[in-house]
């Protein structure tokens, strides 16, 4: 028996030492519990209870210093510590740029332009840092005067920035030298969104002087960008049709947004008051049809009648023909554009000069500005005041010359007269009619200064001439007259500059006085010139350089027209009580 029992138990040993080498071939441990064999992995047992991290630090105590700790210590209203170094009087303050030191970084601008290195070293108190800070916010001086820059400077880039690109209005720099950042939220709010955003509606001036309209253009930098973005929405378009590209992917394909058109609100007319039943009529009224769009109660019709061209041989008799010829003095455009330039308003003056019968030509020797009628000054209509007007008179005969003609300024639209002003020109002529040549020698003269098609900084002029109609009713036509310029020499006369002066004072010539000077600091626009009519190109320009550069146009090209200018406007800036950085 206890054989059996030895031999049972070798079986079991033997068995169990197959059963490790199963184990072995296969990877099951001995302890293994998993049901599924021919895996090594084990099933995790979830632990029970929650499980036990790190017991959380303690909080650590801040020590505060008070001032017991440290009596040299200083806080703040709230009773924080104050840095040690905070303050100006821990920091060096800047130091101003001397006399000298001004000369020289004029003369290294003029010598080596945008090469710092240089103009530092030219300056040599400097360093190129201090230099260049000091050039950018000069040259945003030079921009809000309408200065040109250095001619070396302007070689490497002609805008008003450190690396020779435009300027940007809405830049720190600018901010914080004198360009406001809200001037194009006031051009938009005057209704010119279209010239800011991309539309504008530009004249272009031919080599013959003739204005051309043209259609609203875009403004449009890159033509090459439009042509690849309309044809990229092409190809994706045929792409969604035929099932390719991004179709295949189950993407959306933009399209182009289509608007809608806006609905017209069309107003009911107002029923007339019994006066204005009864009120004689103008007998005028209604026979111009199209061209009376508009009536001001003060300056009748608004819309602007394009002036006609004369045909043939001035002086020569024809009733196409210009009837004389016309002189006009640089020195009186000079002072008419300075005063149209000076208010918001329209303003007003007389032309003096004198006429020759026999050589059948007017010649315009200066302009005398006069006094608008106080409360009829608005951007679209003046009337001259009567004692302005007198004085204005007594002062030609003094000078011994007669009235050959007036002025007055459209601020922001084209210088084209409206009916109100076809109408008294006419009546000026026949005023001024010269029985022995049988003409009528006055002309007159629009300046329109702002206006934001104008292709450059220089303003826009007409001189008209109004043609009476051969036939009994025919409309009288305005036309435009040719004219030779008689260019300033040298300097314009110490009488020009006094009349200039006298402008500015509380009793001048400036429509609205105060509430009508124009403030000169604003930008004008966001560029400075336009190019083939449509592109804009420069940099922004303010009224005040857009002022300067037409007062240069009349100007030869010299230091002393610089300090002629100068001295007018620093002379605006002490009487108008505004900093323009003279």
């Amino acid at each position: 028996m206890a054989d059996a029992d030895e031999a049972t138990n070798a079986l079991i040993a033997k068995l169990l030492a197959e059963d490790d080498q199963y184990e072995d071939m296969y990877g099951l441990a001995p302890d293994s519990d998993s049901d599924d064999w021919g895996t090594s992995r084990k099933r995790k047992k979830k632990k029970s209870g929650a499980k036990v991290g790190r017991p959380p630090k303690a909080p650590r105590e801040r020590k505060y210093v008070t001032k017991e700790d440290d009596p040299n210590q200083e806080y703040t209203a709230s009773g924080r510590r104050k840095r040690k170094d905070a303050g100006k009087a821990m920091r060096k303050k800047p130091r101003a740029w001397t006399e000298d030191e001004e000369r020289l970084f004029r003369e290294a601008l003029k010598l080596y332009g945008r090469d710092w290195k240089k103009c530092a070293a030219h300056v040599g108190t400097r360093d190129a840092k201090a230099f260049t800070s000091h050039a950018q916010k000069y040259f945003i001086k030079l921009c809000l005067q309408g200065k040109p820059l250095p001619r070396a400077v302007a070689k490497s880039g002609e805008g008003y920035t450190l690396s020779g690109k435009p300027l940007d209005p809405n830049s720190a720099a600018a901010r914080a030298y004198g360009f406001k950042p809200d001037s194009l939220e006031k051009l938009k709010a005057q209704g010119l969104a279209n010239e800011v955003e991309g539309g504008l509606q530009c004249q272009r001036v031919t080599e013959e002087g003739e204005d051309k309209e043209e259609d609203e253009l875009p403004i449009s930098v890159n033509k090459e960008n439009e042509g690849d973005t309309n044809n990229n929405i092409n190809n994706n378009a045929g792409a969604a049709v035929n099932g390719d590209g991004a179709a295949k992917e189950g993407k959306r394909v933009p399209r182009p947004k289509k608007r809608k058109p806006k609905e017209e609100v069309v107003l009911a007319p107002i029923e007339p008051t019994e006066y204005a039943k009864s009120r004689p009529k103008r007998e005028r009224a209604g026979q111009h049809g199209a061209r009376s769009n508009f009536v001001s109660y003060m300056s009748g019709s608004l819309s602007l009648i394009p002036c006609q061209e004369f045909t043939g041989v001035i002086g020569a008799v024809g009733t196409q023909a210009q009837p004389f010829s016309v002189d006009i003095s640089d020195e009186a455009m000079l002072l008419m554009d300075f005063h149209a330039h000076l208010s918001c308003f329209e303003v007003i003056g007389y032309l003096g000069g004198d006429w020759n019968p026999e050589a059948r030509k007017l010649c315009i020797r200066r302009a005398f500005p006069c006094k608008g009628l106080e409360g009829t000054q608005q951007t679209d209509s003046c009337e001259m005041d009567p004692a302005a007007e007198l004085a204005a008179k007594d002062k030609m005969d003094e000078w011994g010359l007669q009235v050959v003609g007036w002025y007055h300024s459209h601020p922001t639209f084209k210088p084209n007269p409206s009916m109100k002003d076809i109408e008294n020109q006419e009546n000026y002529q026949a005023l001024f009619h010269d029985a022995e040549t049988k003409t009528e020698p006055f002309v007159g003269m629009i300046f329109s200064p702002y206006d934001l098609r104008l292709p450059g900084k220089a303003s826009r002029s007409e001189t008209f001439w109004v043609q009476k109609g051969g036939r009994q009713g025919a409309e009288p036509t305005p036309m435009h007259v040719r004219s030779a310029r008689r260019p300033i020499e040298a300097l314009p006369s110490a009488d020009t500059k006094q009349a200039m002066k006298d402008l500015l004072g509380e009793g001048g010539m400036a429509a609205g006085g105060a509430l009508g000077r124009i403030q000169l600091t604003e930008l004008w626009r966001p560029f400075t010139n336009i190019v083939d009519g449509k592109t804009p190109q420069g940099g922004p320009c303010t009224k005040l350089a857009k002022m300067r550069g037409a007062l240069q146009h009349y100007l030869p090209d010299t230091d002393e027209s610089d300090d002629f200018l100068d001295e007018i406007f620093t002379e605006i800036q002490t009487k108008w009580g505004t900093d323009l950085g003279y």
